[in-house]
């Protein structure tokens, strides 16, 4: 079963946990957004922009039970909101387990939400970094250290790497 599939927790509730446990790790920013399709929560910790965005589910989707059994109007919609309440809670035990990993020194804030830090162009690391790692497993070339440069280096081969 997929963590807080139950939850009646309200998402107002919720997103105001995220903030209290932002403000309590330092963070010195907060911002969220929604609309409709993505909901958005952006902080500042350490000098660095974070965001997580969280792509809503259609309504259509709950059409259904996983039974396939049609539901009502009424139905639907209790399932679609039921479904973005988990949502937003499996967000924030993300946000704590992060926190936690940087805490206990199995990792570094840096680390924990390099994916999620914004560039200056406004794209995630994760978003800039995705296009470079597929052409790398594509042709066993590591792209140019410094954009621009023409010497990009090979990877080693695979019983060689650690």
């Amino acid at each position: 079963m997929a963590y807080a599939r139950g939850t009646r927790v309200p998402i107002s509730q919720t997103r105001d946990e995220i903030q209290r446990l932002l403000n309590r790790k330092g963070a010195d920013a907060f911002a969220y957004a929604e609309d409709g399709a993505r909901a958005m929560v952006q902080f500042r910790i350490e000098g660095r922009l974070v965001r997580f965005v969280l792509e809503m589910p259609a309504i259509d989707d709950f059409r259904r039970t996983p039974t396939g059994q049609t539901r009502n109007t009424s139905g639907q919609q209790n399932a679609y909101e039921q479904e973005t309440r988990a949502l937003w809670r499996r967000l924030l035990l993300v946000i704590k387990a992060k926190f936690e990993a940087a805490e206990t020194g199995i990792s570094t804030i840096e680390t924990e939400f390099l994916g999620n830090t914004v560039l200056p162009d406004n794209r995630l690391v994760q978003e800039w970094l995705d296009p470079q790692i597929e052409q790398a497993y594509q042709t066993g070339q590591m792209p140019a250290m410094i954009p621009g440069s023409d010497a990009p280096l090979a990877l080693p081969p695979a019983h060689d790497r650690s």
